[in-house]
């Protein structure tokens, strides 16, 4: 099954969104996904009459490495001089409000953008029924050792595991984008007794400049040497990274005694509970270091339950079912099965897991 549908008029664009509407329903994909990748395809056909004039969007069905949908947009126009800058997410040239590049890769499973300036560009992306691992980024692991470590500055492919200790277990696996060796993704785990700060932090981007901004959070967190307010550690790290690109994270706070976490989320830094409560848990739009809102607390007794915190370099859709061993598995081998299950090859992904001892 392959469609190609030229690219000229708001009627192209009209049959190219109905071309993929038809085909991912017949590859079975459910109405949300569906909705998803219309929309994705609705960009991308936009771009081409608004920056290149003309083009194609072809839909075609993909059996390998899983059964999905790849859409494939061409053009011959300009193409992008800074494609870095264009991959940004406040980055717009034609001051509309359209999701850009980086809203349509947080769309699909697999994102590629190729473009030479005064020849064109070619968007390939990629959707499928069910995830699948990135296998070649995850052929190392290296076990970290101490109360914190920082996992991002040296693209380091290991988890931390720290069993039992203060009546709470604490895991975390991070690896970098499959291309690059630095992360922009970071992990601080600090240990205060029976409570314990966890900070999951997502710098805009990858590579190295991504990286920097992950370490000037990892300083500004570096002279917390007692239990800590989530929202002073939120607004430590706005302080911090103002002048920068900017990053998400979601900063929490453990209490054994009440078997209880508080934490607040800005961006999109994901944290979910697993177990007796499932919960998706809200975040605050914005960015740190952009001037973002503050913050929505939110507190919960989590019993015997499972609390995961990671970036959007994981799928977000996957449920228990399909990874049974969130609620059983220790903490620092679920959160590297999350990340190399559920995790994108083409960003930074990093997970914290937390459990109280049982």
């Amino acid at each position: 099954m392959k469609r190609t549908t030229p690219i000229r008029n708001e009627r192209n664009v009209s049959a190219a969104i109905a071309s993929a509407l038809e085909a991912s329903r017949a590859v079975g994909f459910d109405d949300a996904t569906v909705g998803s990748i219309a929309t994705a395809v609705s960009e991308v056909a936009w771009n081409i009459i608004k920056y290149a004039r003309f083009g194609e969007v072809v839909v075609r069905q993909v059996d390998k490495p899983s059964v999905g949908l790849e859409i494939v947009a061409r053009d011959s126009g300009p193409g992008i001089e800074n494609l870095e800058e264009a991959m940004s997410d406040h980055f717009s040239t034609s001051g509309t409000l359209g999701l850009g590049l980086p809203g349509m890769q947080r769309l699909m499973d697999e994102f590629d953008v190729r473009s030479t300036p005064g020849v064109g560009t070619v968007v390939t992306m990629r959707k499928y029924l069910s995830r699948r691992p990135d296998r070649r980024a995850f052929d190392r692991t290296r076990p970290a050792t101490g109360p914190v470590r920082y996992q991002g500055d040296r693209g380091q492919h290991g988890r931390l595991t720290e069993e039992g200790a203060g009546g709470y277990e604490i895991g975390s696996y991070l690896r970098p984008h499959r291309s690059e060796t630095q992360s922009g993704d970071l992990i601080v785990l600090r240990k205060f007794g029976s409570e314990a700060l966890v900070v999951v932090l997502d710098a805009l981007g990858h590579g190295p400049n991504a990286a920097r901004v992950a370490r000037l959070a990892q300083r500004a967190l570096a002279d917390f040497d007692e239990p800590a307010d989530v929202l002073l550690v939120v607004e430590r790290l706005d302080t911090a990274l103002q002048g920068t690109d900017g990053a998400a994270a979601c900063v929490a706070v453990t209490q054994a005694a009440t078997r209880s976490i508080s934490f607040a989320s800005v961006g999109n830094v994901r944290a979910r509970l697993f177990g007796t409560n499932e919960v998706r848990v809200p975040w605050t739009e914005g960015t740190l270091g952009q001037r973002a809102n503050r913050p929505r607390l939110s507190q919960y007794q989590i019993g015997d339950d499972t609390f995961a915190s990671y970036t959007d370099g994981v799928g977000d859709r996957f449920e228990r079912a399909e990874y049974p061993g969130v609620v059983t598995d220790p903490p620092g081998k679920a959160a590297e099965r999350i990340v190399t299950s559920f995790g994108r090859g083409y960003d930074d992904a990093a997970c914290a897991v937390v459990r109280f001892a049982r």
